[in-house]
């Protein structure tokens, strides 16, 4: 397990920089301070260049900050150049798509989140690792073109969708979407098949209710969120729940901020805590079906099977999609001795999720427990055909079951 990492982070705040490229009287504050003066900074003088470096310096503890901000104002500077005699809107944004496009790292990741148990795809949340082209996903790169944006004076602002953000530009006259993992339009409906892709689960009611433009405050308290993800994700539990804990003291009716912390805290053992921590998300929106899902397992690991049978068939229920839910549905039937039950949500699990190993795995061990051993032999194979790692834990197993099936 990662050890928690501790860190005294300094950070630099610069007070009345927004979108104005003017020099501006910079002060030194620990990370603490500057997130307690968040709420009384007015939107318009929050620096997101600077607040995402400060918060990946939580994360990154070694970076250079001012180095960063001189590689963004080298970066505005250059792009100032290229804007010389332009005045459409379309053209600048052309402009400023092709040059991150130039400085895009290969490999992007669509989604910054993944649902369930909030595992982040970690690489790419950070500014410092957008501007040093080691890894870039759509939160690491709205970031980018919010930092340039506010240097260049374009009116650009970040919009928040289930595990996903984008940028809009508003002059008050023209409105345009951009997709900033690919620096093109941003079209609904291409987000909708790469969820789908992802296997996220998602609904159209989920994207209704959460998609929003967020002031720069809210983009702040995101990507604190997201380092908590992330910070989960490498197994700092401590410092995951430390972070949720301050987004949840910005913004207390922040449901996403609650779950994410009970699932952490689920990882940790503490059960009864991630259970009042999903609760309370529920009560936030009872219609955002992560929760459920996630009280669900911490039910099942403290030995409630049955109140975790409820919260998964509530989690599918608001998203009849979601296959994660379907797959540990069917662990809890299987424990019951429910095999059949254990065997058609395993079924419906794998049909969401062709690539699931483990579903396949489980399925196999259902139908082995209910006599059907060639099945479980195919399903194991399958298995093992998906992700090698199961060979060998399954090898005797099968071994077994051809013995058995004589």
């Amino acid at each position: 397990m990662r050890k928690v990492l501790v860190v005294f982070a300094f950070v630099f705040l610069i007070v009345g920089c927004a979108v104005s490229s003017k020099v501006s009287v910079i002060k030194i504050l620990d990370e603490e301070t500057l997130l307690r003066n968040l709420a009384d900074t007015p939107d318009n003088q929050i620096n997101i260049g600077l607040y995402s470096l400060s918060i990946a310096k939580g994360f990154y503890p070694n970076i250079d900050i001012a180095k960063y901000l001189k590689k963004l104002d080298t970066m505005a500077s250059e792009l100032k150049e290229k804007f010389k005699a332009i005045q459409s809107p379309e053209q600048k944004l052309f402009i400023l798509n092709s040059y991150i496009n130039q400085h895009r790292v290969k490999n992007t990741t669509f989604f910054h989140t993944q649902p369930n148990y909030i595992e982040l795809i970690t690489k790419g949340n950070f500014l410092n690792e957008v501007l040093d082209k080691t890894a870039g996903n759509c939160m690491g790169y709205t970031t980018l073109y919010l930092a340039l944006a506010e240097r260049l004076g374009i009116p650009l602002y970040p919009v928040i969708l289930p595990y996903h953000i984008y940028i809009q530009y508003d002059d008050g006259t023209s409105r345009f979407e951009i997709e900033t993992t690919i620096g093109s339009k941003f079209s609904i409906r291409d987000f909708k098949l790469s969820a789908k892709q992802y296997n996220l689960a998602i609904t159209d009611k989920m994207i209704s209710e959460e998609q929003k433009r967020l002031t720069r405050k809210e983009m702040v308290i995101e990507m604190l969120n997201n380092r908590g993800g992330t910070k989960d994700d490498k197994g700092d539990f401590d410092g995951a729940i430390k972070d949720f804990t301050k987004v949840i003291e910005f913004k207390p009716d922040f449901a996403q901020a609650y779950n994410n912390r009970g699932a952490t805290k689920g990882k940790k053992g503490d059960f009864y805590g991630a259970i009042k921590d999903h609760t309370k998300s529920i009560e936030l929106n009872p219609d955002y079906p992560d929760p459920y899902y996630n009280r669900g397992i911490a039910k099942a690991d403290k030995g409630d099977i049955d109140g975790a049978l409820k919260d998964y068939n509530k989690a599918i229920e608001l998203n009849p999609n979601f296959a994660q839910a379907y797959a540990d549905r069917g662990i809890a039937k299987y424990k019951i001795g429910d095999f059949n039950g254990a065997i058609k949500d395993y079924s419906k699990a794998i049909k969401l999720n062709p690539k699931d190993a483990q579903a396949y795995n489980n399925r196999g061990a259902a139908k082995y427990a209910n006599t059907d051993h060639n099945g479980a032999i195919l399903d194991w194979e399958k298995a093992i055909q998906l992700n090698p790692a199961y060979e060998q834990k399954l090898k005797l197993w099968i071994e077994k079951a051809k013995k058995e099936g004589k």
